[in-house]
């Protein structure tokens, strides 16, 4: 597997771009997903992840068009157009949007409502030369989480790429290795991360399966990452990995490299375990 940096399980903790690359480099990735800017220029920014070695392979950023008022979703589509911008500047080949859903809406309301762009936003993106994909987005509102829902806004904008995040598709109530294996022709990108369930009192995630979830590490949680990293690599899966953390109980810089670690070491003992079938 090919891992990389996602600045935002850094940022959210506070750490600045500089640290952010430098932790990349000290962990060996060669790339990393860069989700919003900090202070920085979108050209300062590409310097300073070039200068360590790091390729910048996905610009993620929210894009506002989740309303049923017309000109709030073109003022949205505006936005968009604008961090496409962003994402050339980065040489970012490919974008990510995270499409949450609205307490006002049920889930289908949202997922109208953010289709009725989507044909605008992808066309864009084809002519900005990058490729657009969305994510399986977690939360009881959420319009994009499960298989289903993304074979939904593929059939009807056919360019439409997933990255595909694993620990969100668990908190629809899907196995992860069944929504890998279902959405497997139209992943390019994906998210690894981790949920325990949340005990009484605790801050949580509403998953669409009615469960209540909390952040945990890679391998400390409920996915089975044995499974999934089987079933990724005999499907020939060649994208990056980013690894996600949304926990406070490591550092994240900790959590990057406990996350990476136990990766490696499971993916050698599936490569042990294929090497003694032969």
């Amino acid at each position: 597997m090919k891992y990389c940096m996602m600045t935002y399980t850094c940022a959210r903790q506070g750490m600045k771009m500089p640290e952010i690359c430098q932790l990349a480099q000290d962990l060996g990735l060669d790339a990393m997903d860069q989700v919003g800017l900090q202070e920085w220029t979108a050209a300062q920014t590409r310097k300073m992840a070039a200068d360590h070695g790091l390729q910048i392979i996905c610009y993620t950023f929210m894009t506002q068009v989740n309303h049923e008022d017309d000109k709030l979703r073109l003022a949205g589509l505006d936005a968009y157009k604008r961090e496409l911008d962003v994402a050339l500047e980065l040489g970012a080949p490919m974008i990510m949007l995270p499409l949450p859903g609205k307490a006002q809406y049920t889930r289908s309301q949202s997922r109208r409502n953010i289709m009725k762009s989507m044909p605008a936003m992808a066309q864009l993106a084809r002519a900005a030369g990058l490729v657009l994909t969305i994510e399986n987005f977690p939360g009881e509102t959420s319009p994009f989480t499960i298989s289903d829902d993304m074979e939904e806004v593929i059939r009807y904008i056919p360019s439409v790429r997933i990255t595909f995040d694993n620990g969100n598709v668990l908190t629809g109530g899907e196995d992860p290795c069944d929504g890998f294996a279902r959405t497997r022709q139209w992943i390019v990108h994906s998210h690894f991360k981790d949920y325990s369930l949340a005990r009484e009192g605790e801050k949580c995630l509403i998953g669409l399966d009615g469960r209540k979830y909390k952040p945990a590490l890679i391998g400390e949680g409920l996915v089975d990452y044995t499974a999934l990293l089987k079933a990724m690599i005999d499907a020939g899966y060649a994208g990056y990995v980013n690894i996600e953390y949304e926990g406070n109980e490591y550092t994240a810089s900790d959590a990057m490299k406990r996350a990476l670690a136990h990766l490696v070491s499971l993916e050698e003992s599936l490569s042990a375990a294929a090497g003694e079938c032969k």
